[in-house]
């Protein structure tokens, strides 16, 4: 049947009304990632690397471009007093059971009270707990960690990325200007923009009892403060140098919940009971355990590594390398000699720092069963060659011929086996590389600190093997505590009798001698109180 031309008119109107109207229409909200459970019943939500513009607020309108240089993924609540309890065995906060505000939770249920932010922890606090959780979780494949005041305000703004979208002071499903205590825990009485007074709690609650931001992370605004990792002044140093906290508290108005760059700070050791925290985390590199080390002789341990390629000589001063081949497999001592060793094979200990060496005054506070496991020292590159020659001696027949490592086995080691040009492209190497160390990760000078570090001890001595954290193949003392000799000529040209490469720096020099590039030299006949030497094996063929 043939439309009259009103009819044909108005079905033709009609389809382009509902045409415009589906293109009018807002697209469906993406619904916010999938968290991932974690330990402790903690979830967490990824987030991609990316660049934002950080700091706007309503007051100053002004943001700073800032790039997230590595993926990362936040915690979706703040850490809880259940949480805390079960990994450390008691509970810090004041509105506890036991703590000086029990009277303004008499009332809440325990159940609901398991799940209030733990609270009055300090910076310090936060990571002895990261640190025994990370303890407990080794070998899982991820790194807890607060997260970095940037990564903190990019999931704050719910991942947004553009000017537009980071130019609000608070985010939930839609980012606003405005804000109530029925969206947020602050006190009513001191709201944001054009939102009315509001309920003012006088505590913390729940975690999550407010609405999410389009993430589905809770509590970004108020409740508890939340410390992030960095210095409050990044150009200050100290171990009492304030440290950041975000988010806003119970105790305080709403513009101090602002996503932004409203920030405050305290020393580390600060706790204050409007003060907790979220952690961060991150996938540990590989997801592999180190190797695992064989025995040798003496009570030894060696690392096997493989052949290969690798990127020598990059440090933050030149930043150049040179493409390097280790040609054939080796193995490497997990720990430097020490002097129980050195003196259960040539009957003497020639270190500085011993009972009966110079420096014996400076090691009188030392049990004699740690002090054993000082490397030893006082050693020059003749010495090391002397326990080296009696050593194969000894192990004959036994399949192994140890040595010193080369300069090339030894960098290749301290950087964990790094073969890309961008892994081999940092100064210290632990679990992750690093251009910053403090002398609370290595035994060197804490007033010469590397990159952005603090300032840390200086014990002005060596330590017991392995008291700081190795690098991922699971060996300590790459950084500090005492240089370590090498096989090769300082200057290959040179002849035989010549200076001698030592690698790692010591307890003596500053951090930036620790880099992993960093090379010094001796003639083979100098002993020094910061100088030992580590071992390296190959296979005898034929064994």
């Amino acid at each position: 049947m043939e439309l009259s031309f009103g009819t044909r008119h108005f079905a033709l109107w009609l389809a382009m009304g509902t045409v415009l109207a589906c293109l009018a229409a807002p697209a469906p909200a993406a619904d916010p990632p999938k968290p991932k459970d974690a330990p402790l019943g903690m979830k967490f939500v990824p987030l991609p690397k990316a660049t934002f513009y950080m700091g706007w607020d309503s007051t100053n309108k002004k943001a700073t471009k800032t790039e997230i240089k590595e993926d990362f993924e936040i915690a979706v609540y703040t850490v809880t007093q259940e949480q805390w309890q079960k990994l450390m065995g008691n509970n810090p906060s004041y509105f506890s059971r036991d703590g000086k505000g029990k009277d303004k939770v008499k009332d809440i249920k325990h159940e609901d009270l398991k799940q209030f932010p733990v609270e009055q922890v300090s910076w310090d606090d936060a990571h002895e707990f990261i640190k025994k959780l990370n303890e407990q979780e080794k070998g899982k494949g991820w790194l807890y960690r607060l997260p970095t005041e940037a990564e903190w305000e990019y999931a704050c703004r719910g991942g947004a990325t553009t000017e537009e979208e980071c130019s609000y002071d608070f985010y939930f499903a839609k980012p606003t200007n405005d804000l109530s205590s029925k969206e947020a825990n602050f006190n009513g009485n001191r709201p944001a923009g054009k939102a009315d007074n509001g309920p003012y709690l006088e505590r913390p609650t729940k975690v999550g009892s407010y609405a999410p931001n389009k993430l589905g992370l809770y509590d970004m605004h108020g409740n508890v403060w939340q410390w992030c990792d960095d210095l409050f002044d990044p150009k200050a140093s100290g171990d009492d140098a304030h440290r950041v906290f975000r988010g806003g508290a119970w105790s305080g108005a709403a513009e101090g919940c602002r996503a932004s760059a409203y920030r405050l700070g305290h020393q580390p050791g600060d706790s204050i009971s409007h003060l907790g925290f979220r952690l961060a985390r991150v996938p540990v590199e590989g997801k592999a355990e180190p190797p695992k080390p064989k025995d040798g002789p003496l009570g030894m341990k060696f690392v096997p590594l493989p052949k290969g390629t690798f990127y020598m000589g990059w440090d933050s001063t030149d930043k150049k390398a040179t493409k390097t081949e280790i040609k054939a497999d080796f193995e490497i001592a997990v720990y430097t000699v020490t002097q129980e060793q050195w003196e259960k094979l040539m009957g003497n200990n020639p270190s500085w720092f011993s009972r009966t060496g110079g420096g014996k005054d400076n090691v009188k506070d030392i049990e004699d069963e740690d002090l054993k496991q000082f490397p030893v020292e006082l050693v020059s590159w003749d010495d090391a060659q002397k326990f080296i020659k009696k050593l194969n001696e000894q192990e004959k027949g036994k399949g192994w011929l140890y040595r010193l490592p080369t300069e090339a086995e030894w960098e290749y080691a301290c950087r964990g086996g790094a073969t890309s040009e961008e892994e081999c492209s940092y100064d210290f190497y632990f679990a992750k590389p690093t251009n910053d160390l403090s002398s609370k990760e290595a035994n060197c000078d804490g007033n010469k600190p590397a990159g952005k570090a603090d300032k840390g001890p200086n014990l002005g001595r060596t330590t017991k093997v392995g008291s700081y954290a190795p690098n991922k193949l699971g060996l300590y003392d790459m950084h500090g505590n005492v240089w370590q000799w090498c096989e090769d000529l300082y200057n290959p040209k040179a002849s035989a009798a010549s200076i001698r490469v030592g690698r790692g720096g010591s307890w003596s020099g500053g951090a930036g001698d620790c880099r992993a590039a960093y090379r010094g030299g001796h003639t083979p006949l100098r002993r020094y109180g910061y100088r030992g030497f580590r071992l390296a094996r190959v296979a005898v063929e034929g064994k």
